[in-house]
């Protein structure tokens, strides 16, 4: 378990040399904005999933996610590196139903954990990997076909040459 520094804090523990790096898991994308005015020196992740493009247009260095798709991954961090807004959006905006699957349940739906979707989700594009360790289940039925639809449509939508 990780402890949340505020921006001031983390600046001063920058500028006195203690850190050099910081990986920001939750919270807004905001954070980067105000860490990199504050110790422009550190560099800086993000691992907020939902809020990726945002930070990486502010200026974050990466972008921790699951993965799942990293070639796509790369193409939307050009994009942003690049300052291309435009075409950030539009490649998270094919990104982003698959990030709503894994962290969201709809209503109605049958709960699901996000790692179960992400070995599923990894399992479905030809990587080899484990089954999710009890007390977590594996996906079936509706829900490893949505999320095959969902995988689809990014594959089919993000060349990633």
């Amino acid at each position: 378990m990780g402890y949340e520094l505020d921006v001031w804090t983390v600046a001063k523990l920058n500028a006195e040399g203690v850190i050099q790096g910081v990986k920001l898991v939750h919270g807004a994308a905001s954070q980067v904005h105000d860490l990199l005015l504050l110790a422009p020196e550190l560099c800086l992740f993000y691992g907020h999933d939902l809020e990726a493009p945002q930070a990486l247009l502010t200026g974050a260095h990466g972008w921790i996610a699951a993965l799942i798709f990293p070639g796509a991954c790369r193409v939307l961090m050009r994009a942003a590196q690049a300052g291309n807004s435009q075409e950030t959006f539009a490649i998270w905006g094919t990104l982003l139903p698959v990030a709503h699957y894994m962290f969201y349940d709809a209503p109605g739906e049958e709960p699901k954990h996000w790692l179960e979707v992400l070995k599923a989700a990894l399992s479905l594009l030809g990587r080899d990997v484990s089954r999710p360790a009890p007390p977590l289940g594996e996906l079936r039925g509706r829900q490893i076909e949505e999320l095959r639809r969902l995988l689809l449509n990014v594959t089919a939508a993000i060349p990633t040459g």
